[in-house]
Formats: C-alpha cells, sequence, structure tokens
C-alpha cells in the first residue's frame, strides 16, 4: 500500500464531495485494509483534525510507501 498516494485520492475525494475533517477521519477506517484498521482506529482517537491525522498516518506507515 502507498499511504502517500492513497491519502492523496481520498483527501482528494472527501474534498470535492464537501465532507467536513470529522466526518472524513471517521470515515477513514471504512476503506482501509483490515489488517490496520485497528491501529487507524487508534490513530482516529489521539487526533482531532484531519491534518493531524494525515500527519500521524504518513509517520506511521512512511516506510511502506518505498
Amino acid at each position: 500500500m502507498n499511504i502517500t498516494d492513497f491519502l492523496t485520492t481520498y483527501r482528494n475525494e472527501m474534498q470535492q464531495r464537501d465532507i467536513q475533517d470529522l466526518k472524513q477521519i471517521f470515515n477513514f477506517k471504512r476503506v482501509v485494509e483490515p489488517g490496520i484498521r485497528e491501529r487507524v482506529i487508534e490513530i482516529q482517537n489521539e487526533h482531532a483534525t484531519w491534518a493531524k491525522f494525515e500527519k500521524a498516518l504518513l509517520a506511521e506507515y512512511m516506510l511502506e510507501d518505498a
């Protein structure tokens, strides 16, 4: 999984639909692989804005991009 591409696509789709940050964060767990869903939920609980949530996901999964 390329987290950078995935987040860019997700963010663009949510912006086109004018979805608010909190809903973007809440709905993200629905589109990730089941193997990382629990960790994504933990990260969700720690970050209240999309920018902080996205930054935390990038930090967590950036090595997989390579």
